[in-house]
This record gives C-alpha cells, structure tokens and sequence, in this order.
C-alpha cells in the first residue's frame, strides 16, 4: 500500500479571493450577524417607543445612518482590506514546502517556517485551507498551489494532527438570528405605517 508523499510542494498567486477568507475568519468580522441583529433590536425597541410618547423617529436618524454605514462596513470591509492587501504585497507569488515536520511559506525576499505543533486548528474551505496558529495569525493556503495529491495530502496531515477550527455561530443559529432580525425589522415598519394611518 503506498503511504503517499512525505514532502509536498506547490507554488500560486495569492488573489483577492483568498484574503477574504483569513479577513473573515477575524474575530470582528465572524460576528457581523449578531451586531446586525443587535441593531434591529434596537432599531425596533425605539420604534415601540416613540408610538408610545418615547423618543421621535427623527432624532434616531443619526442612529440609523450610523449602523447603515457600519453594516456596509461589516460587509463590505472584508472585501477591501483583501483587496489592500494584495495590492500592498510586492509580489504575490508564494511557495509552499510541507513536510511531515514542518510548513515553509516563501514570498519575495521572505521565508517563515513553523512545525506542526505551532498550528493550533484549522479550517478547509472550498478552494482554501486556513491555519490558525498558536502565537496569532491566520495563514490562507490555497489548494490550488498545489496538485490534487499534494492537496489530499494535506487535508490527511491535518486532519490527522491538526484540531478543527470551531466556526463560531453555527449556520443554523445564523438563519435563526437573521430571521429574528427580519421580523422585528417587519414589525418596525409596521409600527411606521400604523402611526401615520
């Protein structure tokens, strides 16, 4: 039975596509449903209140352009510092070396190696690997760096030494938490229409 390769290499240009995803495996931007969802509540909480003597929808206004522009900023942000990041790098080109002991990354003028053992989980996407390592950072290694062998070679290792990185709110509790924000949203604009009827 053949055992695979123990040294793989691959070579690519990393693109904007790949940096989203590290971009959005930052903290701050795993948790944009929730703020959007915290922001309908309140949006919905001074909607009850202004039809009942509270504050007017006028001077909540400042409040909603500021979370309409912070919302933008939560979707559109990791599209942007992608794309900044790939245009900062002086050359995008990236080798990949990985052995059964350690991972070389090496760019232009750079070469940063780690073992195993620094990487504290991961996560695989559809055209992406991301390494979390243990003294902080995202690593993106895209898998078409590499052949499909190579590929499958490193889904194994991980799978096989690396944890599972936990993806935060799960995709169910994401539908349930923008289907919240959509019926108070509807409950809002109900208010709306009802006070001026």
């Amino acid at each position: 039975m053949d055992a695979g390769p123990s040294h793989v290499t691959g070579e690519t240009t990393l693109g904007h596509a790949d940096m989203v995803h590290a971009v959005l495996a930052l903290p701050f931007f795993k948790q944009r449903w929730l703020y959007l969802a915290c922001a309908a509540l309140l949006v919905a909480v001074n909607v009850a209140m202004s039809g009942s003597g509270g504050s007017t929808l006028e001077s909540f206004a400042p409040f909603l352009g500021f979370t309409g522009l912070f919302a933008a900023f939560l979707f559109a942000g990791p599209h942007l510092f992608a794309r900044r990041t790939v245009v900062a790098m002086v050359d995008p080109s990236v080798r990949y070396d990985l052995s059964e002991r350690a991972i070389s990354v090496a760019t232009k003028g750079t070469c940063v190696t780690w073992s195993w053992d620094e990487v504290g989980s991961f996560r695989e996407e559809a055209s992406v690997f991301l390494l979390w390592l243990r003294r902080g950072g995202v690593h993106v290694i895209p898998k078409r760096a590499f052949s499909p062998a190579g590929s499958d070679w490193l889904h194994d290792k991980l799978g096989r030494d690396v944890a599972r990185h936990d993806k935060g709110i799960k995709r169910r509790a994401r539908w349930v938490l923008l289907w919240l924000a959509l019926v108070i949203l509807f409950l809002a604009v109900w208010q709306i229409l009802s006070m001026r009827g």
